[in-house]
């Protein structure tokens, strides 16, 4: 299965690597407080499958017996990753759209993005909306903005190992004259 506690703990690495803002999960009970100068709140949601999940086989002989053969299921996962950022300062430069952009213009980046996603076996697959948000918290006024982006996962389930080879030992080979061809030893599944 997709590894959800590696997923969320990178983009919430990654997220607070490009924007320097501290950070918080909308479904968890901790939560920033709105004396800080801004934060970012991430959700996931929309977790689809794509396609049907493919069996993988591979044979070890180097496992114990019963246990040589070991199958896994992989699938396309793809999933929406909300950043919404409240800043409390109002300034262009430092607003909740300039959080947006720093994002959207780090989503190809070869080490600031790409290798940190790669390693919890995620990408982005593309942007699919950023919204400007004018909202009225603790009777201040907030700059709010919220970047949603599809995300591709690949899931993994490794099954029960097993095994079905079993050797014959002393098998003969005869010609149609009983003649002796080959003699030996036949692993079989």
């Amino acid at each position: 299965m997709a590894d959800w506690s590696l997923i969320e703990t990178t983009l919430e690495t990654w997220v607070q690597d490009i924007t320097g803002l501290p950070t918080a999960w909308r479904e968890r009970p901790v939560a920033p407080t709105y004396a800080s100068a801004g934060y970012a709140y991430l959700s996931i949601s929309s977790i689809r499958t794509r396609g049907v999940d493919e069996i993988h086989t591979e044979y070890d002989s180097g496992e114990a017996a019963g246990e040589e053969i070991r199958s896994w299921q992989r699938g396309q996962r793809t999933f929406t990753f909300g950043i919404q950022f409240r800043i409390s300062r109002q300034s262009v430069d430092y607003d909740a759209k300039h959080y947006t952009s720093l994002i959207h213009n780090s989503l190809r980046l070869p080490v600031a993005t790409v290798q940190p996603l790669y390693a919890a076996d995620i990408s982005i697959a593309t942007v699919l909306s950023t919204t400007d948000i004018s909202e009225m918290v603790d009777r201040r006024d907030l700059s709010v903005a919220q970047i949603d982006l599809r995300m591709n996962a690949q899931s993994v389930t490794e099954d029960t190992p097993t095994g079905y080879i079993e050797t014959i030992t002393g098998a003969i080979m005869e010609d149609g004259d009983a003649n002796e061809i080959w003699s030996g030893d036949i692993e079989i599944g």
